[in-house]
């Protein structure tokens, strides 16, 4: 077994039958897992494999832009302070994506598809927490409170390559969607 099944089984078996557990898709933690498994290879940072009974409090990763967000130049006023930034993977839809309304706990979400026919994970945009706050949000589905929105709605992952100061990644296979 290689060491994301590993750490995948670990995680489910930590969190089966906790109250927090709400599985929204089959094989739950492997569709999350996969996810940040190609943000770490697109981003370039070292995934987060500690298990944590009551999660990472959106600690997940830590950005640093080249640009400045707010006048887009390297060196600036502003600085150039690190962003918390989070995975949400679904398996379920490509076009309509759901954040939980109480999860809000990091700076910027990136995400992603992960296509059960393949076994693999795609990168499909992100958003900033302000941006997905303005979306309206619903009780849906299994009773959750959730942020909806359309693909549309995502900015490329080609965006957040470059206000970070990396390259565009080797994508042999079409995998990561820049649009």
């Amino acid at each position: 077994m290689d060491k994301l099944k590993r750490y995948w089984a670990e995680r489910e078996k930590l969190h089966d039958g906790q109250a927090s557990q709400r599985k929204l898709s089959e094989d739950y933690e492997k569709v999350g897992v996969k996810g940040e498994a190609e943000f770490c290879r697109v981003f370039r940072v070292r995934q987060d494999m500690v298990l944590r009974l009551r999660g990472n409090k959106g600690k997940e990763y830590r950005l640093t832009f080249a640009l400045c967000p707010l006048c887009n130049a390297p060196n600036c006023i502003h600085g150039r302070p690190a962003y918390r930034a989070r995975v949400r993977t679904q398996a379920w839809s490509k076009t309509e994506w759901v954040i939980e309304y109480e999860k809000l706990d990091a700076d910027l979400f990136v995400f992603a598809f992960y296509d059960r026919k393949k076994d693999e994970a795609s990168l499909i945009g992100w958003l900033t927490v302000k941006e997905i706050m303005r979306f309206p949000h619903s009780v849906w589905p299994l009773t959750i409170d959730n942020y909806r929105f359309k693909r549309r709605a995502l900015r490329g992952i080609a965006s957040l390559l470059q206000l970070l100061g990396l390259p565009l990644p080797p994508d042999p296979h079409g995998q990561l969607d820049l649009f």
